[in-house]
């Protein structure tokens, strides 16, 4: 069965407009939600012109005219602070994706011949950090991630899995 998000209407936002107490949007599938503005102020955004709101050409996004830039407010977040459901289905997604980088990182620590302990030092974090981040168990940050691939030798590239660069390298063998 097909979910709610995977029609285009239901991420399309049509209108927003501003509330006492925060942005009314309405969406293409004739959905009408409110978010509160606290829920999606970045901490140093000031003269901050919620009356200005407006939505992207695309339809994905609102903007926020505000200091020092703009507030950008993606379709997905409106949907995940508005629909339980839709929530549960990216926090879900999320853990999927964290055990499949921890799962690629345990293979190509792995491929080197590296303990945990060997790695953790290199890229200095906790074992016990590095044991959960290959477990999915754990949140890692962008600039952990590269430095536990560096302390294995290799790039965000590496992440792919092995099939998909073969069948990428193929296909330029093919092309050429």
């Amino acid at each position: 069965m097909r979910n709610k998000w995977d029609n285009r209407n239901y991420l399309t936002m049509k209108t927003v407009g501003v509330r006492k107490d925060g942005l009314a949007i309405e969406f293409a599938n004739g959905d009408m939600v409110q978010i509160s503005c606290s829920s999606v102020t970045p901490p140093l955004a000031t003269h901050i012109r919620w009356t200005e709101s407006h939505i992207s050409p695309d339809r994905l996004r609102i903007t926020v005219p505000a200091r020092p830039r703009d507030i950008e407010i993606v379709w997905h977040v409106v949907r995940r602070l508005t629909d339980p459901e839709f929530a549960r289905h990216m926090a879900e997604r999320a853990a999927k994706q964290a055990e499949h980088v921890g799962a690629r990182l345990r293979e190509l620590r792995k491929q080197r011949g590296l303990t945990q302990a060997e790695v953790a030092e290199a890229a200095k974090i906790e074992p016990g950090n590095l044991s959960r981040i290959e477990n999915g168990h754990f949140d890692i940050s962008t600039s952990t991630l590269w430095k536990v691939l560096a302390a294995m030798g290799y790039s965000p590239a590496d992440l792919a899995p092995k099939e998909v660069e073969e069948t990428d390298s193929n296909r330029e063998w093919a092309t050429s």
